[in-house]
């Protein structure tokens, strides 16, 4: 059998039954313990398969949460971002005539895309008007108020840890990714050895391999 085709659930099913019924099974056992199978190889064989169940679980979990870090970050930059369009955009006329806010707050020109660059963008903007009151009480005609301002410099700053979390919640999504795997074909190769040696051990008693989840046919 060829367990490197076997999904990761396939292979824990198979090692299971393989490491129970091998125990269970006296004919079984003492065929495959003459050729190296003993209780101790088989207790390794148990101990391959609860890391590799550990391993599944926390991949399962770190997975999850990469997922809910991805989709708080997302909300909270859309959140910006619907902020930000609307100060920009009376910015643009408020400011129209004034070349160093132009400059200054970046009004001309294509918004950044790159998420890094947004952020400084966005930052960039929000600190500049806060630190020039004239330009603030130039806001204050369109009822932006200081306060606003600075609640959306602080979601920008949220924007940035929540980026943060995501990076390093992908850091470990991938080591636990990379773990699972490896112990999964190491599972899956014992497992292969496994029953390539109980093929020959029950090779008069063929029928038996049914117990080790090997279809065997008539």
């Amino acid at each position: 059998m060829n367990t490197q085709r076997l999904s990761i659930t396939k292979i824990l099913y198979l090692s299971d039954i393989c490491i129970r019924n091998s125990i269970a099974s006296t004919t079984i056992y003492e065929a495959v313990s003459q050729l190296g199978y003993d209780k101790q190889e088989l207790e390794t064989g148990r101990a391959m398969h609860n890391e590799l169940t550990h391993l599944v679980e926390h991949f399962d979990r770190s997975h999850s949460d990469l997922k809910q870090a991805y989709y708080n970050r997302i909300q909270a930059q859309k959140q910006v971002a619907t902020l930000y369009k609307r100060h920009l955009s009376i910015a643009r006329i408020a400011f129209r005539e004034d070349s160093a806010a132009t400059i200054a707050l970046d009004l001309k020109g294509i918004r950044a895309t790159q998420l890094s660059r947004w952020i400084n963008q966005c930052r960039s903007f929000y600190t500049f008007l806060q630190n020039n009151e004239n330009w603030l009480k130039q806001l204050e005609r369109y009822n932006i108020k200081t306060a606003d301002l600075q609640n959306s410099l602080e979601l920008v700053n949220k924007v940035e840890k929540l980026e943060e979390k995501v990076r390093y919640n992908r850091g470990i999504s991938k080591d636990s990714t990379y773990k699972r795997n490896q112990k999964a074909q190491e599972l899956g190769q014992w497992v292969n050895d496994y029953l390539s040696i109980a093929r020959i051990a029950l090779s008069e008693s063929p029928q038996m391999l049914e117990a080790l989840g090997v279809v065997v046919k008539n």
